[in-house]
């Protein structure tokens, strides 16, 4: 768990006192809701033991970094869209979220656009993805989320390290000055 102050700019790295061992002790938890990656919640209903279910681990915390940084930057979720799973709000969830996560700014699927009529919070306007797409984020970044939320979104060893990402933002930064 991280926490950011963004007025002192300063983060602070808390709660690192589970041990996991691939293989030998597996995670007690699955993650904080809207980092959990889509590998992890859609195997979630398998036993813990289970070789099929997948667990927290490097890629899944590359997964947790990659929406950190898009909800940072443009102030809402890269797999919170409009399209609907299921007519169970929790197995929506689940789907959305998991299984059926999609990118909401997808280049070739837009499914899963929020739908700004539908639902009072899109009526901010870093919600409407057309008038404030992630593109404006420049070249290095809108790459990282590519390579992130579609072509690493289901394929977990396609996500952009953490080097990688502090690469891109400080691009970034040096664009902006």
């Amino acid at each position: 768990n991280v926490l950011v102050d963004p007025v002192s700019r300063s983060a602070t790295i808390i709660d690192i006192d589970g041990l996991v061992v691939p293989g030998l002790y597996p995670p007690d938890v699955i993650g904080t809701a809207d980092f959990i990656a889509p590998e992890v919640l859609a195997t979630k209903h398998l036993e813990l033991r289970d070789p099929n279910r997948k667990h927290a681990n490097r890629t899944t915390d590359l997964h947790a970094l990659a929406v950190m940084i898009y909800m940072y930057l443009l102030y809402r979720h890269p797999l919170k869209g409009g399209k609907v799973n299921s007519l169970d709000t929790e197995q929506d969830d689940l789907l959305s979220m998991g299984e059926k996560a999609l990118f909401i700014e997808h280049p070739t699927d837009t499914s899963n656009r929020p739908k700004l009529d539908q639902v009072s919070k899109w009526t901010m306007p870093w919600a409407d993805v057309t008038r404030l797409p992630y593109t404006i984020t420049g070249p290095y970044l809108k790459a990282l989320f590519d390579q992130a939320f579609v072509t690493g979104l289901h394929d977990p060893n396609h996500r952009p390290n953490a080097d990688t990402w502090e690469q891109a933002l400080l691009k970034t930064t040096d664009l902006m000055q």
